[in-house]
C-alpha cells in the first residue's frame, strides 16, 4: 500500500481544512525572521486561470500570505503584503520584501507609503545576477521559486484546485 503524504490527507477535506485550520494558521504567533520574499504564480481553480500571490518567511519556511485572485493586479499584492504586516508585532525599521521584477510590488509599496508604512522592495530581476541587488538577494528568491515549483507539482491537472480535487489548502470558494 502506498504511503500517504500530508498533502493528500488534506485533499479529503478541503472545506474543513479551509475553515478549520486557516484561522489557526493565520493567527498563530510565529516568531518571524524578517527575511520575507514573495512571488505570484498562475494556477487553475475550477478550470479557470487565477493568480496565487504568496509571501514567505525564507528563514523559518512559513507561508505568511496566500491570496488567490482572478487578476494579477496591485490590489492583490497590497492584500498579500497586508497579511504579512498584520502578523508582525511591530514594524521593524529595516523591513523589506524580496520579489521579482513585477511592477505591482512597487505600486503596493507606494500605497503603503501613502498610509505611513515604509518598507523596502528588493527586486531580483532575471535569471542572472546582473545587478548588486539580484546578486545579494537571489538566494531568498530561489527559495520561493522552489516553493512555487513544489506547489505547481502538487496541484491536480487539468482542472486545478476544486472541492474534490484539491491537494492543498489553496482553494477559493465561488
Amino acid at each position: 500500500m502506498a504511503s500517504r503524504s500530508p498533502i493528500r490527507r488534506c485533499s479529503t477535506t478541503p472545506t474543513a481544512s479551509r475553515f478549520g485550520s486557516s484561522p489557526f494558521v493565520d493567527r498563530f504567533p510565529y516568531e518571524l525572521s524578517g527575511s520575507f520574499c514573495g512571488d505570484e504564480t498562475y494556477i487553475r481553480v475550477k478550470g479557470r486561470w487565477h493568480y496565487l500571490f504568496f509571501l514567505f518567511d525564507a528563514v523559518k519556511k512559513i507561508v505568511l500570505s496566500y491570496r488567490v485572485s482572478p487578476n494579477r493586479d496591485t490590489l492583490s499584492a497590497i492584500k498579500a503584503i497586508n497579511d504579512v504586516l498584520r502578523k508582525l508585532p511591530s514594524l521593524p525599521d529595516d523591513l523589506s520584501f524580496v520579489v521579482d521584477g513585477n511592477p505591482i510590488d512597487r505600486l503596493a509599496q507606494h500605497f503603503f507609503a501613502q498610509h505611513g508604512i515604509s518598507f523596502d522592495v528588493r527586486q531580483v530581476i532575471g535569471l542572472t545576477n546582473e545587478d548588486p541587488v539580484s546578486e545579494e538577494f537571489r538566494p531568498l528568491k530561489q527559495i520561493i521559486e522552489r516553493f512555487n515549483r513544489t506547489l505547481k507539482a502538487t496541484t491536480s491537472q487539468p482542472m486545478g484546485l476544486a472541492p474534490r480535487k484539491a491537494r492543498c489548502p489553496f482553494y477559493q470558494a465561488g
